[in-house]
């Protein structure tokens, strides 16, 4: 896989608008946010863009496959689009952290990246722990636990 090197935010600025453009002639695509490391400014493989189909779509994979092939040339470099899942999946809540490029209905796409944020903050103590948990070495002691409100 080719590696690319930081785009500027001119060159950023081109690919989103471009993405934009061939996101907004896809059926039923509600919204989409362009993330990771293209967007960071960062070295890339690919650019990365997360979409939500309206409700009750379902997903065509041969029009998927050819929005993508439509977005790559457009852009001319690799384009991952990815499926968004329920608000309270990781990768949704990593997503919609990065750049709307298109929606149909804005206050729908930022009210679900909101709700998407949200539910990543509520689970964020859990999901540390479960990493602590992990990595410790078996046989190592467990953290005492915070007693409970009125213990």
């Amino acid at each position: 896989m080719r590696a690319y090197p930081s785009a500027d935010r001119e060159e950023v600025e081109r690919v989103a608008a471009a993405l934009a453009a061939r996101l907004a002639s896809a059926q039923h695509l509600c919204f989409a946010f362009g993330h990771g490391s293209f967007f960071q400014g960062l070295p890339h493989h690919d650019v990365d863009v997360a979409f939500r189909l309206e409700a009750g779509a379902e997903p065509d994979l041969f029009a998927l496959d050819a929005l993508a092939t439509r977005c790559e040339a457009a852009v001319g470099r690799p384009v991952d689009l990815r499926a968004l899942g329920t608000p309270d999946a990781p990768f949704t809540a990593a997503a919609t952290a990065g750049r709307l490029l298109f929606a149909r209905d804005p206050d729908l796409a930022l009210g679900f990246a909101e709700l998407a944020q949200r539910m990543a903050w509520d689970f964020r103590p859990l999901r540390e722990r479960a990493i602590r948990d992990l990595l410790r070495p078996s046989g190592a002691p467990q953290p005492r636990s915070r007693p409970e409100a009125g213990e």
